[in-house]
């Protein structure tokens, strides 16, 4: 592994959505996850998981710190506006703190009204919209679907679903940075999709204080599952650095 310093580390940890979305997790490794992201160094910034396991007996948040996001419109981004504010709901009524909303990026047109439904259901939710930046492909698409999340309410702008092919990249972040510092709104970023090692995670990390200057999980998040291994090795390391 690449040498880290702490404060990367403790970063990486504090800006984590610890994710786990495999849609065939039983009750024991949903647990697991959830008490792993309360942390001797502190706690992830949220774990996100399907909405079907946030009301349920097994679920339980070790740390009160810890936000509960889950997915709407996902993976495919292809449900009605309708569908989604349903989802939304449901999922706000079993306990989500923050939605990440997948556009649908097959057909921008579509984008505004689905993003529109999602954000007048969550209302004062954290509203992560995932471009799925690998599928748009072209920096232009990128850009447009950026501005159009930006334009109806997105509260972070999230690279990806981890579903494809294509996941996060520094050439995708940049733009979707770009976007919004033009926009000239206080608006997050969160890199997710193929990251999983703190040497994947860093640049990521330098790219964004550039744009932010100092990070925390108002600003920037990082969609991972098995970043937190290679965390916590890096800040025993460095315990006491």
């Amino acid at each position: 592994m690449t040498s880290i310093n702490r404060s990367t580390a403790l970063t990486a940890l504090r800006c984590l959505d610890f994710t786990s979305l495999k849609a065939d997790e039983p009750p024991h490794e949903i647990q697991e996850l959830v008490e792993r992201a309360a942390t001797i160094h502190g706690p992830v910034a949220a774990v996100c998981l399907y909405a079907k396991h946030l009301d349920q007996p097994y679920f339980s948040v070790p740390d009160p710190r810890i936000q509960i996001a889950t997915v709407v419109n996902f993976p495919f981004g292809q449900q009605s506006p309708e569908d989604v504010a349903r989802e939304t709901s449901d999922a706000i009524a079993k306990g989500a703190d923050e939605i990440d909303l997948v556009l649908p990026y097959t057909d921008l047109d579509r984008a505004p009204d689905v993003i529109k439904a999602c954000r007048n259901v969550a209302n004062t939710k954290v509203l992560k919209v995932i471009l799925e930046t690998g599928e748009l492909g072209e920096a232009a698409s990128i850009d447009r679907a950026s501005r159009l999340a930006l334009d109806h309410g997105a509260d972070f702008l999230k690279t990806s679903t981890g579903k494809s092919t294509v996941s996060a990249t520094l050439d995708a972040t940049a733009i979707m940075l770009s976007a919004i510092k033009s926009s000239g709104q206080s608006v997050g970023l969160k890199p997710s999709g193929g990251i999983k090692t703190l040497a994947q995670a860093q640049p990521y990390i330098q790219q964004a204080q550039e744009s932010f200057g100092q990070l925390n999980p108002d600003n920037f998040r990082l969609g991972a599952s098995s970043l937190m291994t290679d965390i916590l090795i890096a800040l025993r390391k460095n315990e006491g650095a």
